[in-house]
């Protein structure tokens, strides 16, 4: 059985398909309605942005909402991974990623004041590329017990 499934995911693996969701005009209003739905959530929120040397499509700038609109976008896009992968290659070795990234380049260093407040574990600055990562730290509460 192992030999079997090994052979399956080669092939998979080797011959890769493409495809792309459409709505056809068979479906009248529900066609349009999904067309517009595309339009909406999809082709006027992705943003391709440049990070470490690569080119990635970014559909929203914190990583958890990203992963969640993954879900709808799915259907249209290509490219799944490179903003993902961006984050993954940041993973501390704790296990924690980042909620997200911003560019502190040309703007007011003042924007770091989360240095100060939070401990270092929560955040990383890129001083080469001037960028700066940050975790939300309410994180932690799900392990605490709140009583009453």
């Amino acid at each position: 059985m192992k030999k079997y499934l090994s052979l399956v995911m080669t092939i998979l693996m080797v011959f890769s398909v493409e495809s792309q969701t459409i709505f056809s005009s068979d479906g009248g209003i529900y066609s349009r309605m999904l067309d517009d739905l595309k339009d909406c959530l999809y082709e006027s929120r992705i943003r391709p942005v440049k990070l470490d040397g690569k080119n990635r499509r970014m559909f929203v700038s914190w990583i958890r909402d990203h992963i969640h609109t993954m879900k709808a976008y799915k259907y249209w896009e290509k490219d799944m991974s490179s903003y993902l992968e961006f984050f993954i290659e940041r993973q501390r070795p704790s296990g924690m990623i980042f909620d997200y990234w911003a560019s502190y380049k040309d703007k007011n260093v003042g924007q770091l004041y989360f240095t100060n407040v939070f401990n270092s574990d929560f955040y990383y600055v890129d001083v080469n590329e001037q960028l700066f990562f940050f975790r939300m730290p309410i994180s932690i509460m799900a392990g605490l017990k709140m009583y009453r």
